[in-house]
């Protein structure tokens, strides 16, 4: 919900709000086109908890240990298709699996 930018009132969801959102199609995947070359350096502005958002949206599930390095990169863990892997989220909202 972060991600589509729609604040949940009090933090807590109706289950008729919940079936809408459902029904909108608010939280299917979207298969994004990353930019060439990412993850890019450069500053990044995300939170933590937005960073593991974005990689939740891109697909990923299980995001953990995220960590920002010194490009700016956050770098963590995954789960892609049942399979741990690395993922690496950029301040262009680049996300990889690494």
């Amino acid at each position: 919900m972060r991600i589509a930018n729609k604040p949940v009132a009090g933090g807590t969801m109706t289950k008729d709000v919940f079936l809408s959102n459902c029904k909108a199609g608010m939280y299917e995947t979207v298969k994004r086109v990353n930019d060439t070359g990412a993850p890019l350096a450069g500053a990044n502005s995300f939170t933590e908890a937005q960073a593991q958002d974005r990689a939740i949206a891109a697909g990923f599930s299980k995001v953990s240990a995220l960590k920002k390095d010194d490009n700016g990169v956050w770098r963590g863990t995954a789960s892609s298709e049942g399979k741990d892997v690395g993922v690496a989220i950029d301040f262009k909202g680049n996300v990889v699996a690494n």
